[in-house]
């Protein structure tokens, strides 16, 4: 079909790139699983409202190379504009509990002093998986918007809010969960209780740990299912004896 012919072009070098564009995170996987594919764009199905494909595309994504495009970032609109009667949910109206998570989402960047549009496009841009996001953008002065929101400052307590509060995945990648000077966000005293989850990730235990202020302090015994990356991570830390 349409692949094999894409396929035999790239292997002629007519055309660089294979991808697909859908707004389903199981048909990318599915995709993914089946081909070798440069790039997918996937609309609206990984936000600050919704997040899937953490546990099976983005791995495979990350895995297999491929270049996640992220559109509908904004959730056509309402991370933009907000919920009001000139704003859509996947060209229909608004369901109530997604109305409700954001304005849940809402107050709490208003705790934070942080503009929801913000914390949409970083939280969008965290996801190692995502080479690139596709904006929707109807006046010129949007453009210079969206680049201040990008690079606004937000610290790793408003993560950590969200997730405490349920209102982003766990597992989702955070802006400010890996190392940042000499801060690296880990909240390790309450690891002895996540690590009886074996399906338990990387991203989940340094999202959801507790704060220690002295890594050297803490003694790492790693079950088996704890990943090499992060035993390395955290040993590196402990290493250079790094606090938070």
């Amino acid at each position: 079909g349409a692949y094999r012919a894409l396929s035999q072009l790239k292997s002629e070098k007519i055309i660089d790139a294979i991808g697909i564009g859908v707004n389903e995170t199981e048909m990318c996987f599915r995709f993914a699983e089946a081909g070798d594919f440069d790039c997918m764009i996937l609309a609206g199905r990984y936000t600050l409202l919704e997040q899937s494909g953490l546990s099976d595309f983005f791995p495979l994504a990350i895995k297999k190379n491929i270049g996640v495009i992220l559109a509908g970032v904004y959730n056509s609109g309402i991370l933009a504009k907000g919920v009001n009667s000139n704003t859509t949910y996947d060209y229909g109206e608004i369901p109530s509990q997604v109305a409700d998570k954001y304005f849940k989402i809402e107050k709490i960047c208003l705790d934070f002093k942080i503009p929801i549009q913000a914390a949409a496009l970083q939280f969008c841009n965290s996801n190692p998986a995502v080479s690139t996001m596709i904006l929707g953008m109807d006046r010129p002065n949007q453009i210079n918007q969206n680049l201040e929101f990008l690079n606004f400052e937000i610290n790793n307590d408003f993560w950590l809010k969200l997730i405490e509060e349920g209102l982003i995945d766990s597992q989702s990648p955070i802006t400010n969960n890996w190392m940042l000077g000499n801060k690296f966000a880990t909240r390790l005293n309450s690891f002895s209780s996540n690590f009886s989850n074996n399906n338990v990730s990387t991203i989940d235990l340094i999202n959801r740990a507790g704060k220690v202020n002295d890594l050297t302090d803490v003694d790492l015994n790693y079950p088996d299912h704890v990943t090499d990356d992060f035993k390395s991570t955290i040993n590196c830390v402990k290493d250079n004896g790094l606090n938070i």
